[in-house]
């Protein structure tokens, strides 16, 4: 319960959605991820294997 007795009801309004702007530029491509498999761990038939993965 508000103890000043006073309640704020309000709507925020908008308008019509404006033109889509100009696409930016493209950045530059970052380095290709590179992994490896390190150990994996099977155990009885379906349940999930365990895989270790590195980053190089």
């Amino acid at each position: 319960m508000n103890p000043t007795g006073y309640t704020l009801d309000f709507v925020i309004p908008h308008g019509p959605t404006g033109p889509t702007g100009a696409a930016g530029i493209d950045g530059a491509t970052g380095p290709a991820p590179t992994l490896a498999i390190g150990t994996v761990t099977t155990g009885a038939p379906g349940t999930n294997a365990s895989v270790s993965i590195n980053p190089i």
